[in-house]
């Protein structure tokens, strides 16, 4: 039948250990004339603290929970059960040789959705770290879209910075960034900004603002030299398209990498054409044969018209 204590059971011998019964519907334990435990009426379970505030509440310092694992190719769990003892989500850490210090992060079931390695790497949606030398964050979705969502508000700015680590947390040389206020994405190197795309989808480099309101792209150096290269490969052309919506190349200006020729064209058709020697065509591509052709002798004589 029932025994009744009035207050604690306390250990022969050790009276500053004991279980107490300190009120109603609550129990403790005590070891060296302190409480280590308490069971509250509510049902809560406290270390280090007699006023537990959750199922289970932990104070002290430095509070530690551990999970043992008793062999290799075991595993410490921590799961989340619904009323129908149905897994809902679960924190899995391995000991197999393959898996040795990962933890898995598993939503909706058994099934991983995030796992941490043991080399301190992020994958987010697959167990495989990416491209070898930006693999400490991998994202991926084998059956959709995968990206990076970062948010924040209306008024404030969406960053990333790219830093050597080596001058204190808001030390950086490289960044990304989109300013709400004016919905402008800027790219910066070297700790600061090199080029802009605007709010219209304009884009300058060297410069904050278009050149005018037309200006869809902007280049700008002033203390130097500025200079737009297109550079093709050795059989191939380089090409400035100029058009409107029907017709993108309507005007050309293509500088061919196999001949050596520059060549300018209206209407969808060639009018002029520099070749590799400077000879100069007007009205048609065969320079040399057809159309009206420049030439010079080369001897510091004025050019001459050939037919």
């Amino acid at each position: 039948s029932d025994v009744s204590i009035a207050d604690k059971i306390v250990h022969t011998g050790d009276t500053n250990t004991a279980i107490r019964f300190p009120a109603a519907d609550t129990f403790t334990v005590e070891t060296a004339g302190s409480e280590r435990i308490r069971v509250d009426s509510n049902g809560r379970l406290g270390i280090g603290t007699d006023s537990p505030s959750s199922s289970l509440h932990l104070l002290g310092s430095a509070p530690k929970i551990n999970l043992q694992h008793t062999a290799t190719g075991s595993q410490g769990v921590l799961r989340w059960v619904d009323i129908t003892g149905t897994v809902k989500s679960q924190i899995a850490s391995y000991l197999n040789v393959a898996d040795s210090g990962n933890i898995e992060f598993c939503a909706g079931g058994e099934s991983t959705v995030m796992e941490l390695d043991s080399s301190g790497r992020l994958l987010l949606g697959t167990t495989t770290e990416g491209q070898a030398n930006a693999d400490d964050l991998t994202v991926a979705n084998t059956s959709g879209h995968a990206g990076i969502t970062i948010r924040s508000g209306t008024t404030n700015n969406g960053s990333v910075f790219f830093s050597d680590g080596t001058s204190g947390n808001d030390e950086f040389r490289g960044y990304v960034q989109y300013n709400h206020d004016d919905n402008r994405l800027v790219f910066g190197t070297n700790a600061a900004e090199v080029a802009r795309i605007d709010s219209d989808g304009n884009m300058m480099i060297g410069v904050s603002s278009p050149s005018t309101s037309d200006s869809r792209l902007t280049l700008q150096q002033t203390g130097d030299h500025c200079e737009f290269n297109i550079v093709a490969g050795t059989t191939h052309g380089s090409v400035v398209n100029m058009g409107d919506t029907d017709d993108y190349n309507d005007g050309r200006i293509k500088y061919d990498n196999n001949t050596r020729s520059l060549q300018f064209q209206t209407a969808n058709a060639e009018r002029l054409r520099i070749a590799s020697s400077g000879q100069i065509g007007l009205g048609g591509a065969n320079y040399g044969s057809s159309g009206q052709v420049i030439t010079s002798n080369g001897s510091g004589s004025a050019p001459t018209w050939q037919d």
